[in-house]
Parts: C-alpha cells; structure tokens; sequence
C-alpha cells in the first residue's frame, strides 16, 4: 500500500502529541504540584480590572496602561520561582507573605504622604501579586473539583488545558513584558527567612515571559486545545462560565473586590469590618442555592464565603451559623482553602446545609465579630448575609448584571489619548515589517531600514488623525516612527544574516505553529510545577 506524504498540519499535530506525551512525563515527576496557568492568572486579574467599580480611586489609577501592565504582571509573579526550583514560588502564594508586603509598602510609602510614581508602580504589581494567591485558591478548591465530578480528570489534566483553551478560544492576546519593582517583594520574601536577590526572580521571569508570549501564537493553543477538549469535554465548555464557582470568568468578580480592598490597605484605609468580600451564590445578583444540587452533595450545592485577606478557619467556623426563615440553625458541613500553605489561614471557606431544603426559601448566614485577621486584628461587627434557594420548579431568570471581561493589549479604562498613540504605534510596526520585510527580501537591508521607518510614520499619522484630535495625531506619528524603525532594523539584521549566509530566509509567520507548539509545551512545564511546600510554611 502507498502513502500520501504527510501534510504539514498533520506534522505539527504529531509534534504537539510527541510534546505534549514528554511533558506529561515531566508533570508526573510532581504530582503535588498545584496552580493553573500564568496566561490564565493575566486573563483574570485583567479581567477584574475591568470590574471596578466606576469612578474609584482604583478604577480612575487604572487609566495608566503601565499600571495595568504591571498589574498583569503582578499576576504571574508566585509562578515565577517554579521553573528554576525557589522557595519563593509557594511562599509567595499566601496571605501572610502578602502580609509582609503591605507592611513593607507602607514603610516606604508613608500611607499619610502622597503616593509617588514609584509608589503607584509597586502598588500596581503588588495588586496583581496578591491576586494571584486568591485566584489559586478558588481554582483549585472549586473549579477543580467540578471538573472531577463532571469530567472525571484531574489538576494534572485541566492546569494547562484551560490556557490552551483560553488562548486557542482567542480570548487573550495580552503578553505583559515590563519589568516590574521588586524592592518590596524581595524584602518580605527575606522578612520571612526565604533568601532570595533580584537576579532570581529576573531568571524566573525570563520563563514566565516567553509563557506569556504564547498569546502572541494562537495556532499551536487550538491544537493543544482540540487535542484536550475530548478528554475534558465539559471543562472546556464551562471553564467561561460565569454561573461555575472557580472559573476563568467567575473569579473575576470575587478579585475585582479583591484588588480595591488590597488598594485600602496599602493604603492604610481598612477596616477589620470589610474582610468579607463577596458570597456566593449571591442574592443581589439573582443566584439562588440549587436545592437538588444540595439533596445530591454536588458542586452546586456549596455557600462560598470569599475574603480579601486570610482569616483564620477555626476562629471563623465558631462563629459562623446557618439560620432558617423562623431562626434556627440549620446543621452544616464545611470546607476551607483545600491546600494547607495559609498557616491555618483561608481565603475561602464554603459550606453546604446537612439536611434537604424547602423551595424559595430564604437563609441567613451569620458570622459574630471576633474573627481573627492575618494581620493581628478581629472583625468587631457582625456579619449577615442572606442566600436564597431554588424554586420547586424552574425559577424565572433573574436579571443578571452585565461584567465585563479583559484579554485585550489596551486596557479597559485607558483613557483615549493613550488610546491614540497605542493605535499609531501598531499601525506604525505593521506598515513598517511590511516595507521592511519587502526591501529585506529584495537583498536591500539599508533600504529595509528606511522603508521600515518612513512606512512606519505615513500609517501612524493616519491612525492618529483618526482618533481624532491634532494631539493624538502628533502622538501617533511619534511612537509610529519609532515602532517603525525598530521594526526595519530588526528586518535588517535578518536581511544580513541571510545574505551573509548566518541564516535562512523566511516567512514572518512561516514557524508560527511550531514555534507556538514548543513554548505552549513550556506553558504546560511551568503550570506542573509548583510544588507542595505547605507542610514546611
């Protein structure tokens, strides 16, 4: 029997297969690890971004692109230590090394002196750090045990999935490359005995990075993403379901709240009081409790308690009761965060009611004052929240409330002037590797360069003329010119090398999906590898 030669897709697929059955290998030399991944860690803390509440002090800070970058890669920063083997990594995860940070920030920062723009620099990174410990935590207590009941697969399978999905779904492009200030981290870090410089984390880093550049390279994410999708089926439809507790797109409601408490006490604007940050599900967001998830102990069935800094388990569970419509306690089992490296602390505990439930019922939740904080303090009021269950039959949708999602380079709250001179400067470099790449291909590297340059500015004048004010335009022609010209040089360094006989001539996106294929694999590497270190924190 003859064969066709294999098809180019069909050998990118291959490939994918054979990377993705080594790194499986890899994962398994750390079956304790626990995270998911670092595109989905920027996608979230993005995404809470654009969940502020209008007209914040936060929200308003947020018009500052580099701010938001920094936030974004703030996010990735725990994971940061996994790829060359640091203790920071998991230390950096928990509540009482944020703990450290705000002490540090303030030290540095008087909180009763205007806010410097290093100091609004380390704030913003130190925002998107503190997020990623929480984002953990519902991931990994929630959104992984739904995937167990439903799919049957475990952390090992769905990590790395779900940033496969993400980008191969094409609902990230963001791909933070800023250098963030690590005076703060680096002084809590060595506050809690972990002995950590610069250049560790800046190695780390480099990991993290090409990570995230990943989003750059979509094609080799929905092969990934398609060789997954039949072993997860139901992962891949719901990891953006809002309406699943620990999801990609229900966690950024929870760290939206989150990120304006963390700004409160940077700031030293906080209150004991507003620990509490969210329920789930959540009344006044038309969620009802389902009384048949209760009855069949699902996923479904759990009151989740989210707080913005750690609380301590036991000293919240004394306190905490479950009252029906006439006030008495309903009999309950609990949960806190499901790894142990909080020091006895959480940020999430959940419990479901022990006996079945009357229809469109409504439950008190009540906590009395005296729980006790990370940071030394007790809450002094109580707290009341109420939930309500299902209906006997299918209740009348309730209006839900329109969020919000990030994933996109520019901001949500970017203001239009800065709007101007992003869209000139991506005009610019497009027109710019264009020209560029037609002069290189035509053995005139010089040429590349000018081309590059002049291309560059001509489309950056039109972008910014399109926003629509002289200003913007003369922005636009800016940052134009020099996107153009960095991409002309670039063309020409490549025209060089080729004409020299250093390398080969190629197509700007010839390698794409091998190229995203093999840093993809890197992904999967990096989400494996965070390691159990709780029994010693």
């Amino acid at each position: 029997m003859t064969h066709s030669p294999p098809s180019r897709s069909h050998m990118i697929a291959v490939l994918c297969s054979v990377l993705c059955s080594v790194l499986c290998f890899f994962a398994s030399l750390h079956p304790e690890a626990k995270a998911c991944g670092v595109n989905a860690h920027t996608w979230i803390s993005d995404s809470a971004l654009c969940q502020l509440p209008i007209g914040s002090e936060l929200q308003r800070l947020m018009s500052d692109q580099e701010l938001v970058e920094l936030v974004r890669i703030g996010a990735s920063f725990p994971d940061s230590g996994y790829p060359i083997e640091h203790p920071y990594a998991e230390r950096a995860h928990w509540s009482p090394f944020m703990e450290r940070c705000v002490r540090r920030f303030q030290e540095r920062y008087p909180p009763s002196e205007p806010l410097s723009e290093e100091g609004l620099r380390e704030a913003a990174f130190l925002l998107g750090v503190a997020s990623h410990g929480l984002e953990d935590e519902l991931f990994d207590t929630q959104f992984l045990r739904w995937t167990v009941q439903e799919d049957g697969v475990d952390q090992d399978q769905i990590d790395s999935a779900v940033d496969f999905f993400l980008i191969g779904d094409g609902h990230s492009e963001l791909s933070p490359q800023v250098d963030p200030p690590l005076t703060v981290v680096i002084e809590a870090l060595r506050e809690a005995g972990v002995e950590v410089g610069e250049e560790d984390i800046h190695s780390g880093y480099r990991f993290i990075k090409a990570a995230l550049s990943l989003s750059q390279r979509p094609m080799a994410a929905q092969l990934l993403a398609e060789r997954k999708r039949p072993e997860m089926p139901w992962s891949a439809t719901h990891y953006l379901d809002p309406e699943v507790t620990g999801s990609l797109a229900h966690e950024p409601r929870i760290i939206s709240r989150q990120l304006e408490l963390n700004w409160a006490r940077l700031r030293a604007q906080f209150e004991p009081d507003q620990a509490l940050i969210a329920i789930t599900p959540e009344l006044d967001a038309g969620e009802r409790l389902d009384i048949q998830a209760v009855a069949a102990r699902s996923e479904a069935g759990w009151i989740s308690l989210y707080f913005g800094l750690g609380v301590e388990v036991l000293s919240l569970r004394e306190r905490l009761s479950l009252l029906n419509e006439a006030g008495e306690p309903i009999p309950f089992e609990w949960r806190a965060t499901r790894w142990g490296g909080g020091e006895g602390l959480t940020r999430l505990f959940q419990l479901m009611p022990s006996e079945a439930l009357a229809p469109d019922q409504r439950l008190s939740l009540r906590v009395e004052p005296g729980v006790a904080l990370v940071d030394g303090a007790v809450s002094a009021e109580p707290w009341l929240r109420l939930v309500q269950s299902s209906c006997a039959e299918p209740c009348e949708p309730l209006e839900q409330p329109e969020r919000a999602y990030g994933g996109r380079v520019r901001g949500c709250w970017v203001t239009e002037l800065e709007a101007g001179v992003e869209a000139g400067a991506e005009a610019g470099a497009e027109a710019g590797s264009e020209a560029g790449a037609q002069a290189g291909a035509e053995g005139r590297p010089e040429a590349g360069t000018q081309a590059g340059t002049q291309a560059g500015t001509q489309a950056d004048t039109q972008a910014g003329t399109q926003a629509g004010t002289e200003a913007r335009a003369e922005a636009g022609v800016s940052a134009a010119s020099q996107a153009g010209l960095s991409a002309g040089q670039a063309l020409h360094e490549t025209a060089t090398r080729g004409s020299s006989g250093q390398g080969c001539a190629q197509g700007s996106g010839g390698s794409s999906p091998v190229y995203a294929a093999l840093w993809l694999a890197l992904s999967y590497v990096l989400s494996r590898r965070r390691k159990a270190e709780i029994a010693r924190l």
